[in-house]
């Protein structure tokens, strides 16, 4: 794991606005919201930041969320990367959150490889069944009770269920075998209603645009 000290020391230092950090960054890729960046000091990671939290409890919220929706996934059979999300406070008091996720060889990632092979039905068809294992998973599971800490009693069931960003981009083969990586927009329903605050992903837009 990064030590929380040298994300905060990170984020301290850095500007986004003039493209300007401390420390040496090397651009990945680009998100709807985010950017993913590697940190010369830590180049075996890949780091996704999101800085639209309005509060410390609102990250905690999504971290809880983050954590358990991996574990769904994990528990429909996929395989994931590894990865965690944490949050540093600001001085300014700003909490802004850090997905922190092993470093994939671009070469694996599925939609630079499908450049590489003429036949690429295999790994279409492949990607199929991994996103069969989610329908299969809300088919089949009528309900998953959540940790309910210190309250006790774990209630009536619940119907839970998932979703994905199956797009070829998002897959990477990893030991003779497809990871899902994408992993930073919680997609869970309880009972039919969304668990995920959208309005934190919608900050992340012009207001005209909101």
């Amino acid at each position: 794991m990064v030590p929380e000290d040298f994300l905060l020391d990170f984020e301290e230092n850095l500007d986004p606005g003039g493209r300007k950090s401390k420390y040496q960054i090397n651009i990945l890729g680009y998100g709807e919201i985010s950017v993913v960046f590697e940190i010369s000091e830590y180049a075996g990671f890949a780091f996704k930041r999101i800085p639209n939290f309005k509060s410390e409890e609102e990250v905690k919220s999504y971290i809880e969320l983050f954590d358990y929706y991996e574990s769904l996934l994990k528990k429909a059979g996929l395989r994931l990367l590894k990865s965690y999300a944490t949050y540093v406070l600001r001085q300014d008091g700003k909490a802004v959150l850090y997905i922190v996720q092993e470093k994939v060889d671009p070469s694996l990632v599925c939609s630079n490889i499908i450049h590489q092979q003429e036949d690429v039905s295999k790994i279409f068809t492949d990607i199929i069944e991994e996103l069969e294992k989610v329908w299969k998973f809300n088919e089949e599971h009528q309900g998953d009770q959540r940790d309910q800490g210190d309250q006790g009693d774990q209630g009536d069931e619940e119907r839970v269920e998932i979703g994905i960003d199956g797009q070829i981009s998002n897959w990477a083969m990893k030991d003779e075998g497809l990871h899902y990586f994408d992993t930073s927009t919680p997609m869970v329903r309880i009972n039919g209603k969304h668990q995920i605050n959208a309005e934190v992903f919608l900050r992340a837009a012009p207001p005209v645009l909101r």
